[in-house]
């Protein structure tokens, strides 16, 4: 019976203790989780932004050049030394620059550099950059592609229209922007914030990612991050596989490209197994020292069971020794009261045995 008690403590005791500390640790989960996920997309999105930036600078940086008054000249009647002046000059000005190159209003290349006499003269009118800033009037920066200059570097092209004075469209200033500079300053932002960000262009193609040097162009439009983040939608889910990933993704608006940064699961959540050991700690410290104490409750019960069926026993021995007894015997309080007596003394006294 006693023991049967003590469990049904130790049961009211440690259920509501351990369902405590379960319902700790999941919501301790749950904010960090919130906590990491938020983070992440906070990293997509400033991933995004950064770009949008670099990218504009380059852009604005190729459009003041196609607004100079010389350059107009280059697609008139420049010679072709100075034509080269301006695409040398214009392949200084920004780092990351590999190709630069002038081509007419109907997209025939006049010239570039670095100089690829090949190809001068062909016309380039099917090229994403041709399309984009002839149908824009205005700079557009184009899906990546692999140049057909010396060395054939993947490039994405800032590409500007040059306007004669009667507004129409005289020719076009193209700057070639190599991928391994976009990879170069987005992985630099990467670490700051210890993700990784892999940038896809408007059709789907890989311009950067850590570690990724495949040659020519890649395709990532069947992935459903890319296809959503390049439909204008925000996200974030965990990816499978050798090592599960949490990946969220972002569009680059003004760029029409994607954004995806990424970090390995177990880091995203390290937060958690902390959480865990500390309330699981903590509640297996408080159980044993409340089993402990429902053990030393009942030690300390037990033992008074047994000092009182002691006492018992030797009140029954004694009572069993004073009604066997040859003589007269009885016991008074101090009150002067009987409180034990035998049956000879009953007899002799005329007083009933349970009156004493």
């Amino acid at each position: 019976m006693l023991f049967g008690f003590i469990l049904l403590l130790v049961a009211v005791g440690l259920v509501p203790l351990a369902a405590i500390s379960l319902l700790a640790v999941r919501q301790a989960e749950v904010a960090v989780r919130a906590q990491a996920e938020a983070g992440l997309q906070r990293d997509a999105t400033l991933g995004a932004a950064m770009l949008e930036q670099e990218m504009e600078g380059v852009l604005d940086l190729v459009d003041a050049y196609a607004r100079r008054r010389m350059l107009l000249a280059a697609f008139q009647d420049a010679s072709p030394a100075e034509r080269r002046r301006h695409l040398v000059e214009l392949a200084e000005l920004r780092q990351g620059i590999v190709v630069a190159c002038l081509a007419d209003a109907d997209g025939d290349l006049l010239d570039l550099v670095p100089e690829t006499p090949g190809i001068v003269g062909r016309n380039f009118a099917h090229r994403d950059w041709y399309r984009g800033a002839r149908e824009r009037r205005g700079q557009y920066l184009s899906e990546a592609y692999l140049t057909a200059a010396a060395g054939a570097p993947r490039v994405v092209a800032a590409a500007v229209p040059v306007l004669d004075p009667t507004g129409e469209i005289a020719g076009f200033v193209i700057a070639g922007f190599g991928t391994d500079s976009v990879r170069a300053f987005t992985e630099s932002f990467a670490r700051s914030q210890g993700v990784s960000l892999t940038i896809v262009d408007q059709r789907g193609n890989l311009i950067a990612a850590p570690g990724d040097d495949r040659p020519g162009l890649v395709p990532l439009g069947d992935d459903p991050r890319v296809a959503a983040a390049l439909a204008g939608r925000s996200g974030i889910l965990e990816v499978g596989g050798k090592t599960p990933m949490l990946s969220s993704y972002a569009p680059a608006p003004t760029l029409g490209w994607a954004v995806i940064a990424e970090m390995p699961s177990a880091n995203a959540f390290a937060g958690i197994e902390p959480i865990e050991r500390s309330v699981y700690g903590g509640a297996t410290v408080l159980g044993v020292m409340y089993v402990g104490l429902l053990g030393g409750l009942y030690s300390a019960l037990q033992r008074r069971r047994e000092v009182v069926a002691h006492l018992e026993e030797s009140e029954r021995l004694l009572h069993a020794m004073i009604e066997h007894a040859g003589a007269l015997i009885s016991v008074k309080d101090l009150d002067g009261r009987y409180v034990m007596a035998n049956s000879r003394f009953g007899e002799l006294t005329g007083l009933k045995h349970e009156l004493m």
